[in-house]
């Protein structure tokens, strides 16, 4: 006589129970802890009262007077970084330290116009190093922050000591009430002239669903590049993004409008000029998105000279870029108020091809996403595309898998035990 087998329903249902149990420990296991950042600025009271407490109270055993040692250290590293977080005076250096920009002889005025001459002529290599090159970098207080801009001031500080160009400044705006002594502290040791100011974002650009980011930060960027009044270069460089140190000799080479390459690991592969092999003169751009946009360029593909800023404010107009541009259309709309067409930039970058800098897009640990990911694993293809896609699953099973959305599975670790105890209960 047979066994009795345990009915479809049965196994149905231990499925289910299993699968629910599963749901519930994982949701618990990425609930987001308490932002250790967010404390109020009353808590440096409380602080210094568990202090006292902890040396004061009688009632402490003695392996917790052991403890106190420790326990202090814990509390000063909270003290700390609220500090960190606390209120910085807004600066703005001169180029050189002392003085002011226009002291120093080697410093032409920002209405300087070197739109026809060779910079690349060794008799222009004194005009070309004298040159300052802004870079406008906007940010905003997210977990990323601060290893975006140390990545981004050791690059700074690395094209500046091994000689790439000398004269660089790095504008910071934080998207803050007031500038915060964490952001000031990367900005004092990259080594270089730089201005520190918040710029918060209006409450009408945040409540407007297709605001541009980092618009009203830019603009105040632009008007900082006045305000200090030597000749250069103007960049738009953004905190998420990595680049070369090449890049920074390339840009003081830019008269007009320069334009190169930028990386792009997601959809397209990168986006570039072309150059017509005849004329040496660029006559298109070469994108995958929005390509019939007059200029239809990344922010961080051009950079353009400070006369333009100056030609701007004498004829009455301010060069900034404007909230009623359509999203996706903020760089078009920019370089129309100062080029006719795309034959008046110039290709750096040994004339383009070369790429100088990537979209990499730092991402913080989003339990969310990761948890959207681990139990529905096909919405990677909507997220990043047709590309490989890792994502990591704080589970108690396992700790990371690559997903290929075109083969539908997962690229590694397929033999693991766990593995297809996971693949089974999804």
């Amino acid at each position: 006589m047979s066994k009795k087998q345990a009915s479809p329903k049965t196994s149905s249902s231990f499925s289910s129970i299993v699968r629910l149990v599963i749901y519930v420990v994982a949701f618990l296991l990425f609930i987001r802890p308490i932002d250790f950042f967010q404390w109020n600025t009353t808590s440096n009271n409380n602080n210094r009262d568990k202090k006292q407490h902890i040396l004061t109270s009688s009632s402490t055993s003695l392996k917790s007077k052991r403890d106190v040692p420790r326990r202090m250290k814990e509390v000063d590293a909270m003290q700390d970084l609220q500090t960190a977080f606390s209120h910085a005076d807004e600066v703005v250096q001169p180029p050189l330290g002392a003085g002011t920009s226009l002291t120093d002889p080697s410093l032409l005025n920002y209405s300087k116009d070197f739109r026809g001459t060779d910079l690349s002529r060794p008799e222009n290599e004194i005009i070309r190093s004298n040159r300052m090159v802004y870079m406008i970098t906007p940010t905003h207080q997210c977990k990323t922050q601060i290893v975006d801009l140390k990545r981004l001031s050791q690059t700074l500080r690395l094209a500046k000591e091994a000689g790439y160009h000398n004269r660089l400044y790095w504008i910071i705006l934080e998207d803050a009430d007031f500038p915060s002594k964490r952001v000031r502290q990367i900005a004092e040791q990259s080594g270089l002239a730089y201005a520190h100011k918040a710029v918060p974002t209006s409450k009408e650009v945040r409540n407007r669903k297709a605001a541009h980011r980092g618009l009203e930060q830019r603009n105040v960027g632009l008007d900082t590049v006045e305000q200090v009044g030597a000749e250069g270069v103007v960049y738009f460089m953004d905190d998420d993004n990595a680049y070369d140190v090449q890049l920074f000799h390339e840009l003081a080479y830019a008269t007009n409008i320069g334009v190169f390459g930028v990386g792009m690991p997601g959809g397209s592969a990168y986006e570039r000029c072309h150059v017509d092999p005849e004329t040496g003169k660029v006559d298109k751009l070469l994108t995958t998105w929005a390509a019939k946009r007059m200029f239809p360029i990344d922010m961080a593909g051009f950079c353009f000279a400070t006369h333009h800023l100056a030609r701007a404010t004498a004829s009455g107009n301010k060069l900034r870029f404007t909230p009623r541009s359509k999203p996706g259309f903020l760089e078009n709309d920019f370089l129309s108020f100062i080029a006719g067409s795309v034959s008046e930039m110039a290709p750096l970058a040994a004339n383009s091809p070369r790429i100088l800098t990537w979209h990499v897009k730092t991402v913080g640990n989003d339990q969310c996403t990761c948890m959207l990911l681990f139990f529905f694993p096909a919405w990677s293809f909507i997220l990043t595309g047709r590309e490989l896609t890792t994502f990591y699953c704080f589970f108690f099973f396992t700790t990371a898998s690559v997903y290929n959305p075109e083969e539908g599975k997962f690229g590694s670790s397929e033999s693991s035990p766990k593995f297809q105890l996971m693949m089974s209960l999804l």
